[in-house]
Order: C-alpha cells, then sequence, then structure tokens
C-alpha cells in the first residue's frame, strides 16, 4: 500500500477537494454577479429592441398612409382638374378641331403626370371619344379608326350610374387585355366620373387607368425600413404587397391557391378588420401595427359623393414570434465573445486566488502533518524509516530499532544504501530511489533485503509515502515495511510442493467437502481428457463408467468421514467414450482444528496392468481349447490316415471301370458308378475339414481392406446369389482403416456365413435380403471393426443356436458339422470375437469383431 501525502493532505481530505473548494470559493459570487448582469443587460436590450421595433413600425405604418393617400388624393384633383375642361364643359366635340384641342390637352398632361396609362372620354353608349395611351413614357393619341366601344366594361357602366361629380374607384387588381392577364403585371385602378355640359345634361364619362405601379413603389419607399414584414392588402386580405413577391396578385389567378392574410391569420384578421384607425397590438406573442386606406373617401366634399361604392386598403406591420426572436439571437451574437472573455477572467483568477490560498494553507498544515505522521509512526508496530533526497536517515520508529540492533544514534543521519543494502542490489535500488524523486510519484510496493547489525539478512516488503514542500517538490520519503521473511520461505516450500504434484505421473484431485472439485493437475488432463476448467466446481461423479457398485462407494464414504483413508479401483470413463481402470488412494485433509477441508484422491492408471492380466487369461483359455482341440485332431489324423489310401484305391478303380465298360455296360452301371464317385467325394471333404481343423495353418497377415475383401467374396458366390434371387446389401463406413490380417481366411469364414445365409433364405414367400455392414468402434482396447451378417430367413431356436459352433455338429443332411467351428477358430486366430443371435421367423445376425491390428489387447466377450 503507497501513502500519498503533500503539505496539506493532514489538514484536508484531499489536495483536489481542498482546491476546488477554494476555487468555488471565488468563483461562484463572480459568476453570480456576471450572469446578474447578463441578465440586466440581456432584459435591456430585448426591450430596447421591442421599443425600436414599435416605434418603427408605427412610423412607416404612419408614413405609408400618409404617402398612398397623398397619392389618391393627387388622382381626385387630377380627375377633377380633367373634369372641369372647357371642350368637356362646353359640349362642342362634334367638330374636328375641337377634339384635337381635348386630345392634345390629355396628351400633354399624360406626359407630364407620367401616372396614367390611359386617359379616356366614352359617350354615353361607351364609345370611345378621345383616347390618349401613356405607351411606356411615349404617349400618343389613339386614331378615330382605332378607338373602341367599352359599353361592356363593369367600370364603364359603373361610372355612367353615378350622380354627378360622384366618383367611381375600381377594385385595385391586374390590367386586363383579350381576356388575358397583361404581362408583365400591371397594377391598375380605373377611376371615372360622369361629364356634364353647362347645359347639366350629361355628355359621357371621363375614365382615368391609373398605373398601380407608382403607388406601390411610393408604398415600398414609405416603408423600407420594415419591407421584411410589411404588408398591403384589400378588404377581403388579399395582398397587394407581401415581403415574398410570390403572394402579391394571387387572388387574380383561380388556377392558383388562394392565400390571403385573411385565411393565413384568421384571428388577428379579426382585429385588424374590426378598427379603422392606426393601431399595435401584442396578439399571440406578435407584434400587429396597422391601419386603413378608405378610397373613395378621398378627396371627399360637398361635390362629390363617394357613399355610393366605399372600398379599403389595409397596411399591416406584421412581426411573427420567429422574428421577435431574433433579438435574442442578435443579442447573443453582439455579446457572446464579450461575456465569453469576463467569464474565462473570473476563472483564471479564482484559479489563481485559489493556488495561492492553498500554498498558504500546506505551509500551515506541514507542520501539523509533519507532527502528526510520526507520532503515527512511533505508534505502529511496523518498521519505519524516512530519508531526505540524499538517501541519509533523518527518522526512524522503536521498532525500527529494535528491530535492526542498532542504536537510534547510529541510525540516523547514515546513509541508508551504504548502511543496510548489500552490494549486489545497492545499484538498483539506488536508482529507484532517484527515480521517484525525480517523478514525484509513489512507487508501488517493492521487497528488499535489508542487512542488520547481526550480519543477518532479512526480506522487508515496503510502502512508500512522499513528502512535498511548498512547491510541490518532493523533499523526502518514508518506507513502512512488514518482515516477510518467513513467509516468503514458507511460499517457496509451497511451490516446490506444488511443484511436484503438477509433474507428478499420477492423477491429482482436490475437492471441498460438498465433493466438488478445486484442483486437478496436468496429468489428470492428459488423462481423462477434461481440462481444469471444465472440471473445477463438479463433482467427479462425471467420471464414473456404471461398471461401479454402490456399496463400494458407500464403504469410500464410510470411511473418508470417519477421518480415515481409502484405496481401490475404479473402473471410469474418459472424455471422449474410453473406458479406463485407476487405482486410488483417497485420503481427508484437516486445519489446525482437525476439521475435514477438503479431500485428496491420488490415482494411478492401472488399464494396461488389467489389459495384461486379461491377456493372460485369454491365452490361458486358449491352451484350454487346444488342448481339448489335441484329441479331436488326432481322432481325424487317424480317419485321414486309415480312409484316405483305400478310397483313394476305390477311386481310381472306378475310374479305369468306367473307362473300360463305357461302351458295353448300361445305363445302370454308369449310374452307379456315378454314385460312387460322389460318395467318394463327400467322404473327401469330410477328410479335408478334419484335417482343416485339426491343424490350422499359421496366418499369413497384410495389410486389407475389409471393403474389397468382402466384395470379392461376394463375387465368388455371385452364381449361387442370383439363382437363389437374394438381394445383397452392403453399407460400409466412410473411412474405414485397413486391417492386418490373412486375406485367405478371412475370405473363407465371409464365404461361409453368406452361403449358410443364403441356404437360410431359400424357399421363402417373401423377398430374401441379406445385409452386411462394417463400422469403426471405439472400445476399451482400442478401436476394432464391426462387421455385421444379417439375413431375414427362418431363424435357429435358442437350442441350436448354442451349439453352432460345436465341431461335428450340423443340422443338414450332409455336412462335416466343422464350417462354424473352424470360422470361429479363424476369428479367434485374429483376436476377435464371433457372435450369433437368431429370432425364428425374423432372422439370424452373426457379428463380428476384429482388431485392426495384432497391436490391440485382446477383447473379452460381451
Amino acid at each position: 500500500m503507497n501513502f500519498f501525502f503533500r503539505p496539506g493532505d493532514y489538514l484536508f481530505p484531499g489536495k483536489s477537494e481542498s482546491f476546488i473548494w477554494h476555487f468555488l470559493l471565488f468563483f461562484i459570487p463572480a459568476s453570480i454577479v456576471l450572469f446578474i448582469g447578463i441578465g440586466l443587460h440581456y432584459s435591456f436590450h430585448i426591450k430596447g429592441d421591442l421599443e425600436t421595433l414599435k416605434k418603427t413600425d408605427l412610423l412607416n405604418v404612419k408614413l405609408a398612409q400618409i404617402t398612398i393617400n397623398n397619392v389618391l388624393q393627387d388622382i381626385v384633383s387630377d380627375i377633377k382638374y380633367l373634369h372641369e375642361h372647357n371642350q368637356l364643359q362646353n359640349g362642342f366635340l362634334n367638330t374636328p378641331r375641337a377634339r384635337r384641342i381635348l386630345e392634345n390637352d390629355f396628351l400633354s398632361f399624360s406626359k407630364n403626370r407620367k401616372i396614367y396609362d390611359q386617359i379616356r372620354y366614352l359617350n354615353l353608349q361607351g364609345k370611345e371619344i378621345v383616347r390618349v395611351n401613356y405607351n411606356n413614357g411615349q404617349p400618343l393619341i389613339v386614331s378615330e379608326e382605332q378607338l373602341q366601344t367599352k359599353d361592356n366594361r363593369y367600370y364603364v357602366n359603373k361610372t355612367l350610374d353615378l350622380k354627378k361629380n360622384d366618383i367611381y374607384w375600381s377594385p385595385f387588381d391586374l390590367n386586363i387585355e383579350n381576356s388575358t392577364i397583361e404581362t408583365p403585371y400591371k397594377p391598375t385602378i380605373r377611376i371615372g366620373t360622369p361629364v356634364y355640359n353647362i347645359y347639366d345634361q350629361r355628355t359621357g364619362v371621363l375614365i382615368l387607368n391609373f398605373d398601380g405601379k407608382k403607388l406601390i413603389n411610393e408604398f415600398k419607399r414609405a416603408t423600407a425600413n420594415i419591407a421584411d414584414h410589411v404588408m398591403l392588402v384589400n378588404e377581403s386580405g388579399d395582398w397587394f404587397v407581401h415581403p415574398q413577391e410570390k403572394h402579391e396578385w394571387d387572388f387574380m389567378f383561380p388556377e392558383k391557391t388562394q392565400s390571403t392574410f385573411a385565411k393565413e391569420y384568421h384571428e388577428l384578421w379579426k382585429y385588424i378588420i374590426s378598427e379603422d384607425n392606426i393601431k399595435q397590438q401584442n396578439i399571440n406573442h406578435s407584434l400587429l401595427t396597422y391601419t386603413t386606406i378608405f378610397v373613395n373617401s378621398i378627396g371627399k366634399n360637398k361635390y362629390i359623393d363617394t357613399q355610393k361604392n366605399e372600398s379599403f386598403w389595409k397596411i399591416i406591420a406584421f412581426v411573427p414570434p420567429q422574428m421577435l426572436n431574433q433579438s435574442h439571437a442578435d443579442f447573443l451574437k453582439l455579446n457572446f465573445l464579450f461575456y465569453i472573455i469576463i467569464f474565462l477572467v473570473i476563472t483564471i483568477s479564482s484559479f489563481l486566488l485559489a493556488r495561492l490560498q492553498i500554498k498558504k494553507q500546506k505551509a500551515e498544515a506541514q507542520a501539523e502533518y509533519d507532527r502528526g505522521f510520526r507520532n503515527i509512526l512511533e505508534s505502529m508496530d511496523l518498521i519505519a524509516i524516512t530519508l531526505n533526497s540524499n538517501a541519509e536517515v533523518i527518522f526512524c520508529n522503536h521498532s525500527f530499532i529494535e528491530f535492526s540492533g542498532y542504536d537510534k544514534k547510529s541510525i540516523l543521519h547514515s546513509k541508508w544504501f551504504q548502511s543496510f543494502v548489500g552490494e549486489d542490489v545497492r545499484i538498483s535500488c539506488q536508482e529507484n530511489f532517484l527515480e521517484t524523486f525525480k517523478s514525484g510519484i509513489n512507487s508501488a510496493q517493492r521487497e528488499g533485503e535489508i542487512k542488520l547489525k547481526d550480519g543477518s539478512k532479512r526480506l522487508i516488503c515496503w510502502s512508500s509515502t512522499l513528502s512535498y514542500d511548498e512547491q510541490d517538490q518532493p523533499v523526502r520519503i518514508t518506507y513502512i515495511g512488514t518482515d516477510i521473511t518467513a513467509q516468503r520461505h514458507n511460499e517457496s516450500e509451497l511451490r516446490k510442493a506444488s511443484q511436484a504434484v503438477e509433474q507428478s505421473p499420477s492423477t491429482v484431485i482436490i475437492t471441498d467437502t460438498d465433493g466438488h472439485i478445486v484442483y486437478s493437475n496436468p496429468k489428470f488432463t492428459e488423462l481423462t481428457g477434461y481440462s481444469k476448467e471444465e472440471v473445477l466446481g463438479k463433482n467427479p461423479k462425471f467420471l464414473r463408467s456404471g461398471e461401479t457398485s454402490n456399496e463400494e462407494y458407500n464403504d469410500l464414504w464410510n470411511a473418508l468421514r470417519s477421518g480415515g483413508e481409502w484405496s481401490g479401483e475404479f473402473h471410469n470413463k474418459k472424455k471422449n467414450g474410453e473406458l479406463y481402470w485407476e487405482s486410488a488412494v483417497i485420503s481427508t485433509i484437516k486445519d489446525t482444528d482437525a476439521n475435514i477441508t477438503h479431500y485428496l484422491a491420488v490415482k494411478e492408471d492401472i488399464t494396461e496392468k488389467k489389459h495384461l492380466e486379461a491377456e493372460v487369461k485369454l491365452r490361458n483359455k486358449e491352451i484350454a481349447n487346444a488342448q481339448l482341440l489335441a484329441g479331436v485332431g488326432k481322432m481325424a489324423n487317424m480317419i485321414a490316415h486309415d480312409l484316405r489310401n483305400p478310397l483313394s484305391s476305390i477311386k481310381m478303380g472306378m475310374q479305369i471301370l468306367k473307362n473300360q465298360l463305357n461302351q458295353s455296360m448300361g445305363d445302370e452301371g454308369i449310374e452307379l458308378i456315378d454314385i460312387s464317385m460322389e460318395q467318394v467325394q463327400y467322404m473327401e471333404s469330410i477328410l479335408s475339414d478334419l484335417l482343416s481343423f485339426s491343424r490350422p495353418d499359421q496366418l499369413n497377415r497384410e495389410w486389407l481392406s475389409i471393403e474389397q475383401l468382402i466384395n470379392t467374396s461376394l463375387i465368388s458366390i455371385q452364381a449361387q446369389i442370383d439363382a437363389d434371387n437374394v438381394i445383397i446389401k452392403t453399407d460400409y463406413q466412410t473411412g474405414l482403416p485397413t486391417i492386418f490380417a490373412d486375406k485367405t481366411k478371412l475370405r473363407q469364414v465371409f464365404s461361409n456365413i453368406i452361403i449358410n445365409a443364403l441356404q437360410a433364405s431359400t424357399q421363402l414367400e417373401y423377398q430374401a435380403i441379406i445385409e452386411i455392414s462394417v463400422l469403426l468402434k471405439m472400445t476399451e482396447f482400442g478401436p476394432k471393426l464391426e462387421i455385421k451378417i444379417t439375413d431375414n430367413g427362418s431363424g435357429i431356436d435358442k437350442e441350436t443356436e448354442s451349439k453352432l459352433f460345436e465341431p461335428f455338429f450340423t443340422t443338414k443332411a450332409k455336412g462335416t458339422g466343422l464350417g462354424l467351428a473352424i470360422v470361429k477358430k479363424i476369428i479367434e486366430q485374429h483376436d476377435g470375437l464371433i457372435n450369433i443371435h437368431s429370432v425364428i421367423d425374423k432372422g439370424t445376425e452373426v457379428s463380428f469383431i476384429l482388431p485392426i491390428s495384432t497391436i490391440e489387447s485382446p477383447a473379452t466377450e460381451d
């Protein structure tokens, strides 16, 4: 454990906590003042911007109202002026001279005013009498031939309906020529008044087409400061002027989506439409400034009645919430950097002040710390020393004095490494010491030997503690140590014992009192195939093969629970399923109070020993069988010796007789001779089997493919298979190994068994089938081949089945009874097993177990 002290650590829980506390002590009040200032500044800024916006909107709306009213008043003045023209008052327009005078006056007026697209005088039938077109700044008089009749135009008819001195104002819209809106758009207002002569007779109407662009341009100049949120709409809320030009004149295009202020801002429109005078309101977080232009009221006097067709426009300055909120963003944009700089100044100042305060408190705490720390070191049982930067001992506690054997005077101010550290490690220890001072970081726990006064060496585990001056520079280091000499000696002895167990040729496992494995050595993994990770925490029951009785396990546990020891044998199972034998000695492990804490099992693999015992047993059995068969062999030799020569003579004589008498002897003689020949051949077969059984040949082993060997046997008897109409099915496991055996002997075995199966499958009412299968089988004695030949014949009864391998036993009318006995003998010569299992009316299965080579240990019968 490392103790990490600096000046002030004794006073405060930690340097970081103390510094943060002092930093916050300066930082928080200054930050509060800053944020209050920001809040006030922000509040004044928002209020100031809002007041400025209100004043600007109000001023510009008023200015726009005055501007539009002035334009409209000028129009009224103009139409009044033209209405009082002499030619119109006198009514003398029938002469060319009078017309020219009027045309020239209209032309001069158009040139000077420049705001009327057309100036027309029409008679009572709506026929144009005089018309002057402005013609894009080049006014011209329209010839008489080009004058038109406008009696179908609404503004003409409405003007004709007016009384004397009344003025008609058409809706403000886009000019239409030939039923199509003229492009580029030409906003137009048509102003008309009836014309009376001096005799108070109505003679026609005067129509002015006012170019609305002039009015809109004047409106935009008057509202240039608020162009991004000012609008001009008619009494229906249709836009003449909009911050986004795409919405202007939408009402002129029926095919477009009709977007109006009245529809977009329905609630606001209610307020606007209900008020005629100029007004400013905050509604739904929006700023609304609006006023009304009464078009028909312009120029109203005692001579003009404008109540006939009252219409109005609305000037609206609309500031939506998002535009009002722009003031917040503007404040942040303008002042963010300024306040960030102030905040950084406060932060840095608080940091510097906190450091100064901490340094001051460290100096005060250092003395207190030194006193307290030394008192602690003196009172503890552990040894403790303090070295300065020159590795001189400047402090040692009472425990170290007693431990070292020196007196305190000899220890203090001595050179530590020269006095207490051995020469073999002195340089490395000095380097570590200097590195600790240089880095200012406590090193990890270290172990090292020190020399005592009596010359002995003791191993000490040191923990280090650095002490710092006011500049946070390390000035001394205190070591607190524990004598671990005996502990390391015990650990060394334990490692030796552990190494011995790890390298032991015997299997070692340790379990807790509940039987859960807590340790297994590498030999256990090598033998069973289970890794340590797989078995830790498990009960050894997973090794059981099931062949050890419960009584034996009960004896084992009774012996262990009584504190004794148990020894015996287990027949266990490896991870790959292979069985193995092991002898075991199991004992208890106890603590200092004689309580059982663990069980220790030391086991030895005795599988090979068991195999050797089985081999000896098998060889003894073979010797007994050989002795038994020796007597039979003698009998067979005797029969062969006594019968072969006479039978050979008979055979030879019969052949000669047959050759000499063939022409003169009758059919009966020939038949008799054939029967004799057949009997002689039969007797020769008996003698041959007897000789083969009594004197078996030595095996001529070679590496064979079992599949090819069986296929060859089938080919040799294919004619009989076809004659008996039997189906042969083969099933060979993929990747079968070769077998070390006698090819001729095994072919004799397979042919004999297959022929027997063919004979058992004849004369069946159903399809005869013979199945042959070969697979690789893992046994406790290693890998072996299992061959099965199965027929679906009539089967064999149990009594007959038990005698099948006895010499001279047969159920056939003809036969030696030695076929299966010879088959068994050949299989046993190959260290194999043969077994026959039959069920009446179901069929018979003959199975062979053959080792891959003679290296395998002998198997035991199932």
